[in-house]
């Protein structure tokens, strides 16, 4: 239950910010406005999907310094349990008669399927009053009507083939259809004189070049799953009045004067008001209940009436669904008790390790929280729901650290020691060696001087630690250790004539001193001599200490040999 009250919670965010924001661009144009709106609502639509993949959030802490002591305001928009807050908790008590908290939460799911059905049902039914008005009518065909909206289309670079019918039906001219528009209109339409029809066909023809059919379905599609709520009502309304002022707009701007169009409106809304009966979720050219508000609109020649630009739609699109992906993300509610994780980093020396990035995620919904260890190498995760979490903790120089956790509500602590990062080398062999190369005298003095030089500069002045501002020894200070003799591996020649080759694998352990104290083959498919020449190549290996705080340590390392023959 609390998931979709969170939904619901956050649809209402979003239009409200959507709502507010049209008062600020009043002085804009309709077309702005309605793109605006449809933007939010597309956002709106899509919250349940965007909670599922963006990371969650919750709002920080606070912490308010007084003179005297120091208080923790704690600012969360999810409830906080009575032993979470410091203060004690009581034992439940239901009282006789009083219905479970299940059973309640039971009854108003069912009572939104229920209420959300009923609301797609009457959408469905609207559709198929429209598919039967359709079916009974008739194609208009050739003659003057055809040919103004011909002309009308042609002005408003409308490129989709639209359907143009004579219905039976005592309605005014209306449109519906995405793929295939359509538009209907009376049969006394027929009567109706040039200017009428341009000036319906205008106004018809702009909601099929806007799209509008599609966005205002979109919008009964929120409110149908939203149906209690009254701004996703609201939104759907107001959507709908800025698609038929910027449609107005659309035909004052194709040169219909002000005054004749609001008086073939009025006309029209007289003569069929009447004849419209039931919901539907077509476009009509002209309803009643804001034709006054239109009216005032089109005879306002100081109203900015220019269409939306592709950038204002880009940007405003970005913005919408920026917002709706960060409200999505919010996290308004836990279910059950909320867990804590915390816990120090350190090293294998028991150095901290500050700076560390740590993400323990939700397998279940996949929700993301990342937070970095402090100067001591503490790190809290606060207010998990119940659920199975992976708890990963990664730094530069050290192996990424991986953990499953069960949470219910429990205070965890968990330290975690990170170990030194694993090196890698890779190396290609060719036919061409016949024979292992000699180390001279004078490389070995070379690489003595290089290891001495080394050892001089290993460690700071200050000691193998540093100290953290609350006075625990910070480590991870890592020198990775330097080759100092390379052996290149030996192609086997009963291989290298056979032309047989292969990836060898290889995990060696560089010891204290630099020497490669163990080295063995990990894939068995390899073959045997490959490995063998491999093997010996990587013990003649000389390394300089690797440091871990000043401090010589082993370290893990693969290898990767390519023995390749000439083809």
């Amino acid at each position: 239950m609390s998931v979709l009250l969170a939904t619901s919670l956050k649809v209402t965010a979003i239009l409200l910010i959507a709502l507010a924001a049209l008062g600020l661009v009043r002085r804009q144009s309709a077309s702005t406005r309605h793109w605006m709106l449809a933007t939010a609502i597309a956002g709106a639509l899509l919250v349940p999907l965007l909670a599922s993949i963006v990371p969650s959030w919750r709002v920080p802490s606070v912490r308010v310094a007084g003179p005297q002591a120091e208080s923790r305001v704690e600012l969360s928009l999810a409830a906080v349990p009575p032993s979470a807050a410091g203060l004690p908790s009581r034992p439940r008590r239901d009282r006789p008669g009083a219905a479970p908290e299940t059973s309640v939460a039971a009854v108003l799911i069912t009572a939104w399927i229920a209420g959300t059905a009923l609301a797609l049902g009457m959408l469905a039914l609207g559709l198929a009053r429209l598919a039967a008005i359709a079916a009974s009518a008739r194609p208009v065909g050739t003659g003057r009507c055809t040919e103004i909206a011909r002309e009308v289309a042609s002005g408003y670079g409308l490129r989709r083939p639209v359907r143009l019918l004579w219905g039976d039906h005592p309605a005014m001219p209306v449109t519906w259809g995405l793929a295939r528009p359509t538009v209907i209109l009376p049969d006394a339409a027929r009567t109706w004189s040039d200017d009428r029809l341009r000036v319906v066909l205008c106004h018809e023809l702009a909601h099929v070049r806007r799209g509008d059919w599609g966005t205002q379905l979109a919008a009964e599609l929120l409110r149908a799953i939203y149906w209690f709520n009254p701004i996703a009502w609201m939104a759907c309304r107001r959507l709908r009045q800025e698609s038929e002022h910027a449609c107005d707009d659309a035909v004052l701007n194709a040169g219909v004067a002000g005054t004749a169009y609001a008086s073939h409106l009025v006309d029209l809304a007289r003569a069929y008001s009447a004849g419209r009966r039931g919901w539907s979720p077509a476009l009509p050219v002209a309803r009643p209940s804001g034709l006054e508000r239109r009216v005032r609109a089109m005879l306002n020649a100081h109203l900015n009436r220019h269409p939306v630009t592709p950038g204002t739609r880009l940007a405003t699109a970005a913005v919408f669904l920026a917002l709706a992906g960060s409200i999505a993300g919010a996290a308004l509610f836990a279910q059950g008790p909320f867990a804590t994780v915390a816990g120090s980093l350190s090293d294998s020396m028991r150095g901290a390790l500050p700076g560390a990035t740590l993400v323990i995620t939700n397998i279940g919904n996949k929700a993301k929280n990342e937070v970095r260890s402090d100067g001591n190498g503490r790190y809290e995760f606060v207010g998990l729901p119940p659920g199975e979490y992976v708890l990963e903790a990664s730094l530069p120089g050290f192996s990424a650290h991986r953990t499953r956790l069960a949470l219910n509500g429990q205070q965890v602590d968990r330290d975690i020691v990170m170990d030194v990062g694993t090196l890698q080398e890779t190396i290609t062999v060719t036919d061409d060696a016949t024979s292992p190369r000699l180390v001279t005298v004078e490389e070995l003095e070379a690489i003595e001087q290089r290891r001495a030089r080394r050892a001089s500069s290993r460690c700071p002045a200050t000691g193998p630690f540093t100290g953290s501002p609350g006075g625990v020894p910070v480590g991870g200070n890592i020198r990775a250790p330097w080759k100092l003799r390379d052996v290149r591996p030996i192609y086997p020649v009963a291989l290298k004539e056979a032309k047989v080759g292969g990836v060898v694998e290889l995990a060696a352990r560089i010891g204290t001193d630099g020497s490669v104290v163990e080295v063995r083959g990990t894939d068995a498919s390899a073959h045997p001599e490959l490995v063998s020449a491999a093997i010996d190549a990587v013990r003649e290996w000389r390394f300089d200490e690797t440091l871990l705080n000043c401090v010589p340590i082993e370290v893990s390392m693969t290898v990767t040999v390519s023995f390749k023959p000439r083809q």
